[in-house]
């Protein structure tokens, strides 16, 4: 797969796409089959096209509490952010200056030291996300994209 360009800031903006990483052991075959995914934090999540039914959701926070220091943003997302002039989200994104180019692998810097989202927002003891109607797509597919349960114990499955 190419690199992604985007127009930021008046200058171009490369999405530079990881190379693609298989954990194989000793005697495994690989398949053909691509899982496309991202590791955060440690945990595998799976990249589709589905979003979780929001009224399940108790707003507990768990998810972004435990979150870590940053997360894989899509070039689908980093798209958006630019579109839609979204600087609160950009300004959070990993972008380098290599050989007057500005490059980005799509790391978002989300982390407030203690591992949870900076874009997380408490309220009467409810929590929501500030930037709900532009989340990265990770985010927007929780918890279907790791199996279907939250880490507040909510089973989002059908």
């Amino acid at each position: 797969m190419e690199d992604i360009l985007y127009s930021y800031r008046g200058r171009t903006l490369k999405y530079v796409l990881p190379p693609p990483q298989e954990e194989v052991g000793e005697g495994d075959e690989l398949s053909e089959v691509e899982v496309a995914g991202l590791v955060i934090a440690g945990r595998f999540f799976r990249l589709g096209s589905r979003s979780a039914e929001a009224d399940k959701c108790r707003r507990c926070g768990e998810c972004c509490l435990t979150l870590g220091s940053r997360i894989q943003a899509s070039p689908g997302d980093v798209e958006r952010w630019i579109r839609e002039g979204r600087e609160e989200v950009l300004r959070r994104l990993r972008i380098e200056e290599k050989d007057g180019e500005l490059i980005t692998d799509g790391t978002l810097e989300i982390g407030d030291g203690q591992g949870r989202c900076i874009f997380l927002r408490e309220a009467e003891g409810a929590y929501a996300c500030a930037i709900h109607e532009t989340k990265p797509e990770v985010c927007r597919e929780y918890p279907l994209n790791v199996g279907g349960v939250c880490r507040g114990g909510v089973d989002f499955r059908e």
